[in-house]
């Protein structure tokens, strides 16, 4: 690891994310093509819907953003200038969002009914996860969006809070566990509570026991958050740490692997099940600690001349561009194939492929002209 005018860089990073990019797109081809298979132990079908995908993201931006908190926490940006930080955050986030939103919108035609309406506005106000209607509306993976804008707002209190609380980092570390903590506990009340009431006060149509709205909201996903955020300070102690000893080496890569294999028990096979605490999201909390580990010592893993090559390497740098556009483009090419005469779902390799490289092509484009621009504008 190291740092380049002070900006935090990760080895292997963009590989990661290329592997958890991919992993969405696959997971989210099966609402459009049946997918799954089986082994005595594996099923690639429970892997599919684990989610493992956007866990992975959600912990990596919690881990990312406050990196610069333990290195420098009186100086750290969101405390210096939090209107500075979420504005940046917009416009790192909102582009993309909001051209692939208008080109679905106008595609759809999604303005001709006072629900579509409604539906359409929600998304572009960014609150369409607060209703039920309207959560997986337009395109699926526009869900997380709100969440991780909302993530933005809390992420500077919180982080004062606990630096207010405990001073050091040490003790800011175990505070912010400890918020994780009480964050699944405030969620699992809520939904325990829903689901348990005699009579729904609210319109089902807009928020229902166990909905989308509650089992998904920013207050469910914020243990994961945390979790990121704190792991962010296991590394600046392995950066703090000069000592490279080879057996410490040995030690950083079995923990890497381990909470790989861990990683691929729990999201492949029923334990996800049984090991998932009620209530709580990509069982919490061992498969974002696990996920932790594996960013944090990734550079002792060996895999790091897979991880920054070429392909995987600028598959991270456009990942969110993938995530952003992969559903369209999958849609899009079954249209095609439709009209062509050659069917999806007999021919899933054939869709994979294309949708991919398609989306590769849509996400490239809008890195190239909007987003790296954008970024450079940023860091001016």
């Amino acid at each position: 690891m190291a740092t380049k005018n002070k900006h935090f860089f990760l080895p292997g990073l963009y590989g990661l994310r290329a592997i958890a990019a991919i992993v969405v797109f696959v997971s989210n081809m099966r609402h459009i093509v049946p997918m799954g298979g089986k082994s005595s132990i594996f099923d690639f079908k429970i892997f599919l819907e684990s989610g493992i995908g956007v866990a992975f993201f959600f912990v990596l931006s919690g881990y990312l953003l406050t990196f610069g908190f333990w290195r420098d926490p009186e100086n750290w940006i969101p405390f210096k200038t939090p209107i500075k930080f979420f504005f940046t955050r917009l416009l790192r986030l909102l582009p993309l969002y909001f051209i692939c939103l208008i080109g679905l919108v106008i595609y759809m035609q999604h303005w001709q009914s006072a629900k579509e309406i409604k539906d359409t506005i929600f998304h572009f106000l960014l609150i369409h996860n607060f209703f039920e209607f309207s959560f997986y509306s337009i395109n699926s993976p526009f869900w997380t969006i709100p969440i991780q804008m909302q993530f933005y707002l809390f992420l500077p209190v919180i982080m004062m809070l606990a630096y207010m609380t405990g001073h050091t980092r040490k003790k800011v570390f175990v505070i912010l566990l400890f918020f994780s903590v009480i964050c699944y506990s405030v969620h699992y009340l809520i939904a325990y509570s829903a689901v348990r009431l005699n009579e729904w006060p609210l319109n089902s149509i807009y928020i229902r026991p166990n909905g989308f709205v509650i089992t998904k909201s920013v207050i469910a996903h914020l243990p994961i958050f945390i979790i990121g955020c704190a792991g962010s300070y296991l590394t600046f102690l392995n950066l703090k740490n000069k000592k490279s000893t080879s057996s410490l080496k040995l030690l950083k890569k079995i923990i890497f692997w381990s909470a790989i294999f861990v990683i691929f028990v729990i999201s492949a096979t029923s334990f996800e099940s049984v090991m998932s605490p009620p209530y709580s999201r990509y069982v919490y909390p061992v498969l974002p600690v696990m996920i932790v580990l594996s960013i944090i010592y990734v550079e002792e893993s060996g895999l790091l001349p897979i991880l920054e090559a070429g392909v995987l390497k600028y598959l991270g740098l456009i990942s969110y561009g993938i995530y952003i556009f992969h559903m369209p483009c999958i849609k899009a090419v079954v249209k095609c194939l439709d009209f062509i005469g050659i069917s999806p779902n007999e021919n899933r390799m054939i869709l994979a492929i294309v949708s991919f490289l398609f989306t590769i092509f849509v996400s490239g484009c809008c890195h190239k002209y909007l987003e790296k621009p954008l970024f450079e504008y940023i860091e001016k």
